[in-house]
C-alpha cells in the first residue's frame, strides 16, 4: 500500500466533503432547479460530481487488475505534458460535442433522484478511497496525452473543488475548501495558467492589474 503521493490524499478528503454537499437539504430541495453552471441543474452538478469519483475508480481498478509497481510523483498539473484544458472562453463554447456530453451524462445520473445520488456518492468514495491506497497505477491516458497518475488526480481534485464550489453557490451554501485540496487545485491552476498564457501575463495579472490582461482563465 503506497499513500505517498500527496494528491491521494488531497483529493479523497476534497471527495469527502463534497459527500456532504450534496447530502444536504438545500441541495435536495433545489434537485431540479437551474443551478449556477449554464444549462444544468441543481441535480446534474450533482450527477456529474458523482461522475468525476466513478472515473477516477474506474482508471483505480485498473491498477488493482494489472497489480502495477508503486505510485510515480509527477508533475502536480501535468503542465507542459500537452495537457488539453476543457474551456469556455464565450457562451458559444458550450455547443461543443464534448461539453453536450458532459450535460447529458449528468443529467442521466440526475434523474436517479437526490437520495440515490447521494447514496451512490457516499458508497462511490469509500470504494475509490480503498482502491487509491492498495492500488499502484503509474500513469493514465487522457485525451491521448500519458499523464502520471499524480497529475491526473491533481487535474481531478481541481474538478471536484470547483465543481463543488458550483452547487454550493447554487444552493446558498458555503462552499468545500479543505486545507489540502485547496494546495493542489491552486497550484494546478497556477501552473495551468501559465501553460495556457505564459509566465508574464500570470505575474502582472498577480501584481499589475493595470498592465494584466483582462483574463488568464484556466477553464
Amino acid at each position: 500500500m503506497s499513500t505517498a503521493d500527496p494528491n491521494i490524499e488531497a483529493f479523497i478528503e476534497a471527495a469527502k466533503q463534497v459527500s456532504h454537499l450534496i447530502a444536504s437539504d438545500q441541495v435536495a430541495a433545489a434537485w431540479r432547479q437551474p443551478s449556477a453552471v449554464d444549462l444544468m441543474t441543481v441535480g446534474a452538478l450533482a450527477g456529474h460530481l458523482l461522475l468525476i469519483v466513478r472515473r477516477v475508480g474506474k482508471r483505480a481498478e485498473v491498477a488493482a487488475a494489472v497489480g502495477s509497481v508503486g505510485f510515480e510523483p509527477g508533475n502536480s498539473a501535468g503542465a507542459g505534458l500537452g495537457w488539453t484544458w476543457l474551456r469556455v472562453e464565450n457562451p458559444t463554447d458550450l455547443d461543443q460535442p464534448t461539453h453536450r456530453q458532459v450535460r447529458h451524462e449528468a443529467d442521466i445520473v440526475a434523474r436517479w433522484g437526490w437520495a440515490a445520488v447521494r447514496d451512490s456518492y457516499s458508497e462511490r468514495v469509500k470504494q475509490v478511497e480503498a482502491l487509491l491506497h492498495r492500488s499502484s497505477l503509474r500513469s493514465t491516458e487522457v485525451a491521448g496525452t500519458s499523464l502520471t497518475f499524480s497529475a491526473y488526480l491533481a487535474t481531478r481534485v481541481v474538478e471536484l473543488l470547483v465543481h463543488a464550489d458550483d452547487l454550493a453557490c447554487s444552493v446558498g451554501l458555503e462552499s468545500p475548501a479543505p486545507a489540502a485540496g485547496m494546495d493542489v487545485a491552486i497550484q494546478t491552476m497556477v501552473d495551468a495558467a501559465r501553460s495556457i498564457h505564459g509566465d508574464l501575463p500570470v505575474l502582472r495579472h498577480l501584481t499589475r492589474r493595470e498592465r494584466a490582461a483582462a483574463s488568464i482563465s484556466v477553464f
